[in-house]
């Protein structure tokens, strides 16, 4: 799912090269919404589940993964 959602960013994110209308970029950044934003939840999902099978120190991957966002 996760991969899939990544394509379908990639190629709704090509929509901003068409004509830049206001309907236009609004049609794109709807969709583009759409598959973006379940991307964050997903990813917790799977470092949960890594957590859960191997063992991974949840927090430090937290700590880090902010730490590197600012």
């Amino acid at each position: 799912v996760y991969v899939a959602l990544t394509a379908a960013s990639l190629a709704l994110s090509a929509g901003y090269f068409l004509t830049p209308t206001y309907a236009m970029v609004l049609a794109v950044s709807l969709a583009l919404t759409v598959s973006w934003t379940p991307h964050s939840p997903i990813a917790d999902s799977l470092a949960l589940s890594g957590v859960r099978r191997f063992g991974s120190n949840y927090a430090n991957m937290r700590k880090w993964g902010s730490i590197s966002y600012l």
